[in-house]
C-alpha cells in the first residue's frame, strides 16, 4: 500500500496518471473497488496526493524513507493545510468550524528522528476503547459489531489490556504488572473523550443506525 501511494505521488510529479487510474487506486487503497464509493473518494484522494506532490517538489528533501511518529487520520486534514499554507477554515457555508482535533505530520517530513508530536490519542467505536499515551496503549473490547444478539455486559466489567511501546503486535498483556499505569491510561481515556465529546458511552447498535431511535433528524 505505501508503494502504491508512493507510486501514487511520483506520477503526480511527472503527470504519467490519468484521473481514471486515480480511482482505480482509489479503489485498492479503501478496499472498495467495483464500488461506487471508489468514483466519489478519487478526486480527493488526486487531490491529497497532488498537495504531497507538491511539497515533495518544492522543499522536502527525504525520498523513500518511513516515519515512525505516530499519527492518526485525523492529521490528514491539518497535514495538508499546511503543505498547501492555507490557514485552518473558521466558518464554512456561514456555519462555524469546530477546530481541526489533528497534528500536522509536515514537522517529520524532512526529519526522521523529530520527536512525536501527536503524543495522546482516544479511541471508541462500539464502546470498544482505546488510548495511546507516548508509545504505550491501553485497550478493552466491549462489543463485537456484527453481533447484535449477544447481551452486552456493564462498561464496569470491561477487561483493559496494557502494551508496551515495542510491542505492535499487542502479543503481551502487561496489566497485571503494571496496574497504576493502566490505572493511568484508563483516567486519560475519559479526560480524552470528555474533551472531544465521545461521552455518554452507547452501546447500541442496530438502534444507532436508525434516525428515529438514535435521536438524529432523517429525510423521508
Amino acid at each position: 500500500m505505501i508503494d502504491l501511494i508512493a507510486a501514487m505521488v511520483g506520477a503526480e510529479l511527472d503527470g504519467s496518471w490519468t484521473p481514471a487510474r486515480f480511482r482505480e487506486a482509489a479503489a485498492l487503497i479503501i478496499g472498495a473497488a467495483g464500488h461506487p464509493i471508489a468514483k466519489d473518494i478519487a478526486p480527493t484522494l488526486q487531490t491529497a496526493i497532488r498537495l504531497v506532490g507538491l511539497e515533495l517538489a518544492n522543499g522536502t528533501k527525504a525520498r523513500g524513507e518511513i516515519r515512525s511518529q505516530f499519527c492518526h487520520v485525523i492529521d490528514v486534514a491539518p497535514t495538508v493545510l499546511e503543505v498547501a499554507g492555507l490557514p485552518e477554515p473558521t466558518i464554512v457555508n456561514s456555519v462555524q468550524q469546530m477546530p481541526l482535533q489533528g497534528t500536522s505530520m509536515v514537522y517529520s517530513f524532512d526529519d526522521a528522528q523529530a520527536a512525536e508530536r501527536h503524543e495522546i490519542q482516544y479511541f471508541e467505536m462500539f464502546v470498544n476503547r482505546g488510548i495511546y499515551h507516548k508509545g504505550w496503549t491501553a485497550v478493552t473490547r466491549h462489543s463485537t459489531p456484527w453481533d447484535t444478539t449477544t447481551k452486552l455486559h456493564p462498561y464496569d466489567e470491561d477487561v483493559w489490556e496494557l502494551y508496551a511501546p515495542d510491542d505492535w503486535s499487542q502479543a503481551h498483556d502487561l496489566s497485571k504488572e503494571m496496574p497504576d499505569l493502566l490505572h493511568k491510561l484508563q483516567r486519560q481515556f475519559l479526560i480524552e473523550a470528555t474533551q472531544y465529546n465521545a461521552l455518554p458511552l452507547d452501546d447500541r447498535q442496530v438502534e444507532r443506525l436508525l434516525p428515529q431511535t438514535a435521536g438524529r433528524r432523517y429525510r423521508s
